[in-house]
């Protein structure tokens, strides 16, 4: 992932004009992304990655991360989705690196939306202990749908994550192990790998969301209490749960 493979040039000016096409309008959700996707010759995590990993495009890709003329934090999460840590830092987007973690972020899908409820509800998971962390920055709430908030930026050796944005866990293992954690009491679980979509773009309505979710995941106790409201952890989550709509029998839903 991030790792050059040469183009032809006909072939690399496409994928330069399709990423250019991209980043030229604003995207603030997964709807966002597919309709100007589907309009402006399609992203992929193989467009992002050829591009962030071509060093003719050095320049012009440094301009983009130091929103230049990116338009929203989604889009610059999406061109960081494909790099590694070693990638990011050699453009001058320095972050720390998990070097322990083979998680990888995937890019949309039709089939699932994060709506605008999700701030609240995890500001509602944060006041119950509804929540676990995950890798270096990621809050994962149980209130809703099971989606995380990057709370700081990180990378892995597989991928990097964006500060402010929301992430679902798409691989069964990696959400059954979640929900475990969540269930059991544990605040830390070991997960070293794993499959993230890049879903949704922060909101700014919620200006301290990101330092209230940071202040938690570093401030979690060794074990979460048993119960929440009176109910077991396991009945409290399934009580509060939601899934996604659509086809998602490959992308391992409640």
């Amino acid at each position: 992932m991030g790792l050059f493979v040469p183009q032809s040039e006909a072939s690399g000016s496409l994928t330069r004009a399709k990423v250019k096409e991209f980043v030229s309008r604003p995207c603030f959700s997964t709807k966002d992304i597919i309709e100007v996707t589907e309009k402006y010759g399609g992203i992929s995590e193989q467009v992002l990655a050829d591009y962030v990993g071509n060093p003719d495009n050095e320049d012009e890709l440094k301009s983009m991360l130091s929103n230049i003329y990116v338009p929203t934090a989604l889009q610059k999460a999406a061109l960081l989705s494909q790099m590694t840590g070693q990638r990011a830092e050699e453009l001058g987007f320095g972050m720390s690196i998990d070097t322990g973690s083979d998680f990888t972020v995937g890019l949309f899908s039709p089939d699932w939306n994060l709506c605008n409820s999700s701030e609240d509800r995890l500001q509602s998971a944060i006041e119950n202990r509804a929540v676990v962390s995950a890798g270096s920055g990621l809050l994962v709430k149980f209130e809703g749908r099971l989606t995380a908030l990057c709370y700081k930026s990180f990378a892995t050796k597989r991928g990097t994550f964006l500060e402010g944005n929301w992430y679902s866990p798409v691989d069964r293992d990696l959400r059954d192990s979640l929900l475990e954690a969540h269930d059991t009491g544990d605040p830390r679980p070991d997960l070293s790998q794993g499959r993230w979509l890049l879903i949704r773009g922060k909101d700014y309505r919620y200006p301290n969301l990101i330092s209230a979710s940071r202040d938690i995941a570093e401030n979690l106790p060794d074990r979460l209490a048993p119960s929440i409201e009176g109910r077991d952890r396991r009945t409290f989550r399934r009580e509060n749960e939601e899934s996604y709509e659509g086809n998602t029998e490959n992308l391992a839903c409640f």
